[in-house]
């Protein structure tokens, strides 16, 4: 399931970097720096980088816990 849920957000990631022509790290970085407003789409393509790292950061730990 965690694999399967950070493979989802990071589709999702990849799809909001196409649309708007910027990898999400610069995003992140014009995001909370508030140099690109409040429009939903935003707010939908942090919460996939966030769900992403947080996804990966659990398959990780399981991925531990398994091995």
């Amino acid at each position: 399931l965690a694999r399967f849920r950070y493979e989802q957000f990071r589709r999702e990631r990849e799809a909001f970097e196409q649309r708007h022509k910027l990898k999400s790290d610069d995003f992140l970085r014009r995001f909370n720096a508030g140099e690109l407003g409040d429009a939903e789409d935003y707010f939908d393509w942090f919460a996939a980088v966030r769900g992403r790292d947080i996804w990966r950061q659990k398959a990780q730990v399981l991925a531990e816990v398994i091995a």
